[in-house]
Formats: structure tokens, C-alpha cells, sequence
């Protein structure tokens, strides 16, 4: 049984009986994958510091045989899934100078060097677009232009124009 508290409501969740699946480091926080064992079907991404209680049931448990953690997030960035959205082709535009660090930590595992043209390298990525990701993209802004898709790109700008309203620029 688990007792979890998200950061969205002021008290815990009532307790739940779960079925862990894997774990996932992401961004300096280490989260969970469980089934709920009450309601068929339903899986989620439980961060392991909002976990308020947990306790043994006694029941066995058996994983999936078609469980596949690298698949489950494969298409996303960090823990975000989101089995509804499409993936779709993210193209970054990066300046030369930055490339031997993408290439050394790339920014996902779908990234590929598509073109290069002067002083920029094009990188494609196979993703779905989440706030997870225009945050992580925002980090890297002055470090790459995000050409498509036009979604991701105003995300990211209506991001950045926040920042610049929250300081008053």
C-alpha cells in the first residue's frame, strides 16, 4: 500500500495498493512506475520523495511479461508520458560550438545529426511534446533554435516571455 502526496493538492492521495514496474533517475529525482493492482490498466509515474507511507500487502505480484521500461519512455523527456499524444520530429538548429556536447550527452536517445549547414548542425529528436520538455528545451535556449514543430517553438517562447514579465523586462 502507498500513501503519495503530489506537489497539485493539499493532502495525500487515500492509500493504493500498487505494483512497482521500474525505476527512473530524472533530473536529480528518482521516480517509480506502478500499476494500481484496483484499477485495470491504470499506470503512473510516482516520484519516490512524495511517497508519504508504504507497507507490505502480502499479495504477490507478478510484472508484466510485455512490460518494457526503456519503451515505456521512450518518446518522452524525463518522466512525462503521455500515451495520448503523438511523437512527433523535434528539429533543433545548434551552433558548431555546441555539438561536441550533445554528442558527448545527448539530449535524448532518438537524437541524429540530420544536416549541416555553416556554422549550425540540425539535430532530430522522435518525442512527445510535454511541458517537461519545453522547460528542459528552455534551458538550452541560447544554445539552439527549435525549428519544428511551431507547437514546441511557441511554448518555449511564451515560456521565456513569462520570465521576462515575472522580471518586469
Amino acid at each position: 500500500m502507498v500513501t503519495y502526496h503530489n506537489f497539485r493538492s493539499a493532502e495525500a492521495n487515500p492509500p493504493a495498493l500498487v505494483n512497482p514496474l521500474c525505476v527512473k533517475l530524472s533530473d536529480r529525482r528518482w521516480y517509480v512506475v506502478v500499476d494500481f493492482a484496483e484499477k485495470d490498466g491504470y499506470r503512473r509515474v510516482m516520484a519516490l520523495d512524495r511517497i508519504e507511507r508504504m507497507t507490505m500487502s502480502g499479495t504477490k505480484f507478478t510484472q508484466p511479461i510485455d512490460f518494457d521500461a526503456e519503451g515505456f519512455f521512450a518518446d518522452s523527456y524525463g518522466v512525462t508520458v503521455m500515451p495520448e499524444k503523438p511523437t512527433e520530429r523535434v528539429v533543433l538548429k545548434v551552433p558548431s560550438s555546441s555539438v561536441p556536447y550533445l554528442r558527448a550527452l545527448p539530449f535524448h536517445r532518438s537524437q541524429r545529426e540530420i544536416r549541416h549547414e555553416g556554422d549550425s548542425v540540425y539535430m532530430e529528436y522522435r518525442l512527445k511534446i510535454t511541458d517537461e520538455l519545453a522547460f528542459a528545451l528552455l534551458r538550452h535556449a541560447v544554445r539552439c533554435e527549435i525549428v519544428q514543430p511551431a507547437e514546441l517553438r511557441e511554448k518555449v517562447t511564451g515560456l521565456a516571455k513569462q520570465i521576462l514579465d515575472t522580471h518586469n523586462v
